[in-house]
C-alpha cells in the first residue's frame, strides 16, 4: 500500500445511492440507472447498494471535462455561424 494512502482513507468510504446522488446533484434513480448501465460501479450490502465515494468523485471529473468538451463545441459553431434545430 502506498503510504501517501493511509488505511481508512477517503478513498475506502462507502455512500448510500441517496448520499451519491446528493454529490452529483441528481436524484437517487438516476444514480441506480447509473450503476445498472453500468457507468458507475456499486456493490451490495444485504438488499443495498453501496458505491465508493471516489467512483462518484471520479464520475462527477469524467462528467464535468464532457460536459467542458461540449462548451467548446458549441462555442466553436456559433462564432462560425452553424445553427442547430
Amino acid at each position: 500500500m502506498d503510504e501517501s494512502t493511509p488505511i481508512g482513507s477517503e478513498a475506502d468510504e462507502q455512500l448510500t445511492t441517496s448520499e451519491a446522488a446528493q454529490l452529483l446533484g441528481v436524484s437517487r434513480n438516476f444514480v441506480i440507472r447509473l450503476i445498472d448501465e453500468g457507468k458507475l460501479s456499486a456493490h451490495s450490502v444485504g438488499t443495498h447498494r453501496r458505491v465508493r465515494k471516489v467512483d462518484v468523485v471520479t464520475y462527477l471529473a469524467e462528467r464535468d471535462r464532457r460536459l467542458e468538451e461540449v462548451a467548446t463545441i458549441s462555442y466553436a459553431d456559433e462564432r462560425l455561424g452553424i445553427e442547430y434545430r
